[in-house]
């Protein structure tokens, strides 16, 4: 590697204490210690929410008979919708919205009670689907408790996708607006740190209670993320942003054609959501489906599988901080190489390698390399590579082009398990081969940064929002 990342100047205020800047925010080490603190513990609230959501979800809908086309369906495809539809529109408006509160802020604020009381919800789906049918159909007949309270749970889980999906994106967007740029891959290696411990705790010690207090689990993740999240709003704050570039005529078609203008005129970007987003559909099937492959395939208890995960959320919990530190050192695309390397190699390893609970436990486990390299890597890419004013709107735009994807190919990838009858080693193979498609598409988009000038004088292209559209 010829080119390395520049120092940065270490700047002190009058009284002599070192400051770091952001923007117009300027920090001391106190200031910036209390930023990442209130960060970091509503990232540990929001991991143990969202591992609520991925690990018992599905589990909820499988055990009121969901087939693994519908499992999809709600779990991945429409919030992949509602990711393509939601992001952009919050990316174009958040990077525009000026308050005293911010601009990421407002929108953390009031989607998160509705995220609590949705995930209550579904969490007492059985009483509330009992409590239907005694209503609507005390004389007999109608459908039965098991079928209402199915689609009571679809109808509280898509409704809660909805609410959680606007938090979900613009938090992360927070991240480039209060931590300054040097420090950020190894905030987010802090970051992944507190969120592989969340997960650790989470799947090791809760998981296999989900077996018989479910519903309380479903309640507490709701109730306590809710409380410490809105905390986190109320004691972090962000600077003062240079007035919006509001395109001519300011309505919505004005700024629809400057959202495509921007993100998806030029080649480079493309790229970019391509590295990003077919690791994503590479890993969607393994995190949705592998509880089942251990459960059902291989005999494994809830237990046995929490603790499998609990233990590979141990080793990102060790590696996070000494891959945010390389992240930081050589640059986080060329981590981000290595790491879809790694993502694919273990799809296949994992494919040929698996054959019983023991060799299940190794294979897990060791693939959690992969995934904190990954994340590692991920996190710092996005504001390094993306226009830092525009940021909203192209992380939106990753998004949208990732969510359409991702929506056709979880379709496609519950039927397969469908149609091969619930042959869930099958997802270790769509592992490994979309895999190797994003890292082609890596390898292309490190070249291209490369060529814009790569570690020391990088600058991310852009195309000029006020002339219109077209040129």
């Amino acid at each position: 590697m010829t080119d390395t990342l520049p120092a940065t100047p270490i700047e002190y205020s009058p009284s002599g204490k070192r400051i770091w800047r952001i923007g117009t925010l300027t920090y001391t080490l106190g200031g910036l210690s209390m930023v990442f603190f209130w960060m970091l513990l509503g990232d540990f609230c929001f991991t143990i929410m969202e591992e609520v959501v991925s690990k018992l979800i599905p589990l909820t809908l499988k055990d009121l008979d969901a087939s693994d086309r519908a499992i999809s369906m709600l779990t991945l495809t429409i919030p992949s919708w509602l990711n393509m539809v939601l992001t952009p529109l919050l990316g174009y408006r958040s990077d525009r919205l000026r308050t005293r509160w911010g601009r990421r802020i407002p929108y953390l604020i009031w989607p998160s009670p509705f995220i609590m009381l949705f995930l209550i919800l579904i969490g007492s789906g059985e009483g509330i689907g009992s409590f239907v049918q005694r209503t609507f159909y005390a004389n007999g007949g109608g459908p039965s408790v098991h079928v209402i309270t199915f689609w009571c749970v679809a109808v509280f889980t898509i409704i809660f996708q909805f609410f959680n999906m606007v938090v979900a994106s613009v938090y992360y967007w927070l991240f480039n607006d209060v931590v300054p740029e040097h420090l950020l891959g190894r905030f987010y290696a802090m970051f992944r740190v507190v969120g592989n411990l969340a997960a650790l705790i989470y799947n090791y010690f809760i998981f296999g209670l989900a077996e018989t207090h479910r519903k309380e689990i479903y309640i507490v993740a709701g109730v306590v993320y809710c409380v410490v999240f809105l905390l986190m709003c109320w004691r972090v704050k962000e600077g003062q942003y240079p007035p919006p570039d509001v395109p001519k005529g300011a309505g919505f078609i004005a700024g629809f054609l400057t959202f495509v203008r921007q993100c998806f005129s030029m080649s480079y970007y493309w790229w970019f959501y391509a590295a990003y987003g077919l690791v994503v559909i590479a890993n969607s099937l393994p995190n949705t489906f592998r509880v089942f492959f251990a459960r059902d395939q291989l005999g494994m208890s809830l237990d046995q599988i929490g603790k499998v995960n609990g233990i590979g959320f141990a080793v990102g919990f060790v590696l996070a901080f000494p891959f945010g530190w390389i992240a930081d050192k050589f640059h986080s695309i060329r981590l981000y190489l290595v790491a879809v390397i790694v993502i694919s190699g273990m799809g296949v390893a994992s494919y040929f390698g698996i054959h019983g609970q023991q060799s299940f436990w190794f294979f897990t486990i060791a693939s959690y390399v992969g995934a904190t390299m990954f994340s590692a890597a991920n996190a710092p890419l996005f504001p390094q590579i993306l226009p830092k004013e525009q940021f909203g709107q192209f992380a939106g735009a990753t998004s949208l082009v990732t969510a359409l994807s991702l929506s056709f190919m979880n379709i496609l990838g519950g039927w397969l398990l469908d149609v091969s009858h619930h042959n869930y080693r099958l997802i270790y193979v769509w592992n490994a081969g979309f895999g190797v498609l994003g890292l082609m598409a890596t390898i292309i988009l490190y070249m291209k940064w490369r060529q814009h000038g790569g570690a020391t004088h990088y600058v991310a292209p852009i195309r000029d929002s006020v002339k219109g559209f077209p040129d």
